[in-house]
This record gives structure tokens, C-alpha cells and sequence, in this order.
């Protein structure tokens, strides 16, 4: 992933499983923040969802490598 390409995870919050193993994972960069959803009821996700910070659209390219390490960290890569 290119520096400066800042990430974030957000993980439905009844799935604190792979929140956890996530935030282990990326937890030496720098540029990628996991975070488990807070909302509930309707509001609140009910899928994994990956979003470049401040507004900002993530390259298809780090799109694509953080997808694919999630995918390969949860056996379905």
C-alpha cells in the first residue's frame, strides 16, 4: 500500500472476533485504522466496509490489497 494512503476499517460490532484479529493485523501501519461499528438498530453496519479517511476515495489499487489481506486473514482468499 502506498505511504500516505490512510484507511479505514469498519467492522460490524457483533463481530468483535474479527475486529480484534484485524486490528492486530494491521496494527503496524501506520495508515490503516480498524474500528469496530458503535451504531445500533438501523443505522449500524451489518458488513465489513473499508473507506479512505477524511473523504477521501481509495485507489483501486489499495482498495484492492487491503480487501485482499482481510480476505486472506479471514480464509476466503
Amino acid at each position: 500500500m502506498p505511504e500516505g494512503a490512510s484507511c479505514l476499517i469498519i467492522v460490524p460490532h457483533d463481530h468483535p472476533e474479527l475486529h480484534d484479529r484485524l486490528k492486530a493485523h494491521f496494527s503496524q501501519r501506520a495508515n490503516i485504522q480498524v474500528r469496530l461499528d458503535a451504531r445500533t438498530g438501523e443505522r449500524a453496519e451489518s458488513e465489513l466496509h473499508v473507506f479512505g479517511v477524511g473523504g477521501r476515495s481509495l485507489s483501486p489499487d489499495v482498495r484492492a490489497s487491503v480487501e485482499a489481506e482481510i480476505r486472506a486473514l479471514c480464509g476466503r482468499g
